[in-house]
């Protein structure tokens, strides 16, 4: 069982979740705010894991992980966050986050993203969001992995169009390989609807041919944001029915420098 930190403000977030990981046999100490997991981090050897809260006074989450992580590269870090947000998210795990939570959450769901991070060997750990696992060569056509609640995710090569059509599948379509914390395994299909998909042409001015990279972002995006608030396994077929301004802006940056390339 693994020896883990947690790190929160609030005294009931840190005692259910040092019960519930300490009722499945882990080692679990506790800190009040960010300055005290530094230092309680710095004078202990052998953290697996460091779980802690995203907002707190003095110092945030985000920061105690890149702080922790350029002491200890391979150091496995998880951020917990109130807030609804897939991109506040990515900045954790930017600064160096192995996974991250959105609170509230369910015991079951607490267990399973801790799984799902430990299952991950330490040693020379690359936790940046959009770089490979490990066990998966990023520099591979189609091999980057991506981690949501303990789920990893991956894209797979795109089917095959006829019968894609024959299933009903008329717009834009990518296949994910995802992998749960107990290495069950499920392939969802991303489908893009014609009301999405015509808001994106319209906003980047002319037509996007579906195999292009516009839509993996659209289908990415959605997917990503299925497991963050769904916190679980997302249906065999992912319809995108809505999109928000800033994921058609990045999909037509998408667009625009893939024109570019060509």
């Amino acid at each position: 069982m693994a020896h883990i930190l947690v790190v929160d403000d609030g005294e009931g977030i840190r005692r259910m979740v040092r019960l519930t990981l300490a009722s499945i046999g882990h080692t679990v100490d506790t800190a009040p705010d960010g300055e005290a997991g530094l230092d309680m981090a710095q004078r202990a050897e052998g953290y697996d894991l460091v779980l802690t809260d995203e907002k707190m006074p003095g110092i945030s989450g985000v920061e105690l992980v890149a702080q922790l992580r350029l002491q200890r590269p391979a150091l496995r870090a998880m951020v917990m966050t109130a807030y609804d947000s897939p991109a506040l998210a990515y900045t954790a795990m930017d600064a160096g986050a192995s996974d991250f939570i959105a609170k509230p959450f369910e015991a079951h769901d607490l267990r399973q993203a801790v799984a799902g991070v430990l299952s991950r060997p330490a040693e020379g750990l690359l936790c940046r969001a959009g770089t490979s696992d490990g066990a998966v060569t990023g520099s591979q056509p189609g091999s980057t992995s991506f981690w949501v609640h303990g789920y990893r995710y991956r894209p797979l090569p795109t089917g095959d169009p006829d019968t894609e059509h024959a299933a009903g599948i008329s717009g834009p379509c990518r296949r994910y390989l995802l992998i749960g914390p107990l290495g069950d395994q499920l392939v969802c299909h991303v489908v893009v609807t014609p009301h999405v998909e015509a808001r994106v042409v319209s906003a980047f001015g002319r037509d996007l041919p579906h195999a292009s990279e516009a839509w993996d972002s659209v289908c990415r995006g959605a997917l990503r944001d299925a497991l963050w608030r769904g916190a679980g396994v997302p249906p065999p077929v992912l319809a995108v029915y809505a999109l928000g301004a800033a994921d058609v802006d990045d999909a037509c940056r998408v667009a625009e420098a893939e024109g570019g390339r060509d």
